[in-house]
């Protein structure tokens, strides 16, 4: 493993936190304000370059920032526009939920989509959050459980048939559970989004994803070498 691949890993970690905790929870000023630090400002200038998406979404949370800076009001209107995207009040105009957009005719959470992400979850021991309250298939959980892996796979140490294993299956649930339905998902959020946070973030998500699975091929081709 090169220091690139190290600096990669590095970086997937908070990512994946980020949009955990933007999409799984209401923006709070203290959590703008450490995606807005200098630490977080420098992993996402790490995401595509100079000029990059990374690059794009730290000049959105920036742009919100100086917002909720200066008008009181801003928080609650971005949190309307979370519960109208995300929860409802009726039918959420961008279903945070992956069975909703694999499975859109079925109309029903917790459905044969929802239990193979949660095989994935049972293999790697890992144990959502919000269990058992909310779907195993909603965005927030799977960004927490690319986040856990990702930390794992982060830290020092041979790179052993165990980290290539839990590599190998990160890049597969990114393929087979997420990039499948993402694009669709950012569609949506970028449509009803009215502060440009959310949209913001789902378009970074996709970019993220497709920039990680790239990343973490070529490196799984190195490590099977």
């Amino acid at each position: 493993m090169n220091r690139d691949d190290a600096a990669w890993l590095a970086v997937r970690q908070p990512a994946y936190l980020a949009m955990n905790v933007l999409f799984g929870s209401p923006l709070k000023e203290p959590m703008l304000d450490a995606l807005c630090s200098d630490s977080y400002q420098a992993i996402f200038g790490l995401c595509g370059g100079s000029e990059g998406y990374g690059r794009r979404f730290a000049q959105c949370l920036l742009s919100v920032h100086v917002r909720v800076s200066s008008d009181e009001g801003e928080l609650d209107g971005i949190e309307q526009d979370r519960v109208r995207l995300f929860l409802g009040p009726t039918k959420p105009k961008a279903s945070p939920w992956s069975s909703m957009h694999r499975r859109p005719g079925d109309g029903t959470l917790f459905n044969p989509a929802t239990l193979v992400v949660r095989s994935y979850y049972l293999a790697e021991g890992y144990l959502p959050k919000d269990y058992p309250r909310v779907s195993d298939d909603h965005i927030a959980l799977m960004m927490d459980f690319l986040a856990a892996l990702s930390a794992e796979s982060a830290r020092p140490g041979p790179a052993d048939e165990g980290k290539l294993g839990s590599l190998t299956v990160q890049r597969d649930f990114i393929s087979r559970e997420l990039l499948t339905w993402v694009e669709e998902f950012a569609i949506l959020v970028g449509a009803y989004d009215r502060s440009g946070l959310y949209g913001g973030a789902a378009s970074f998500l996709v970019d993220f994803l497709k920039d990680d699975l790239s990343h973490l091929d070529a490196l799984i081709a190195r490590m099977a070498a």
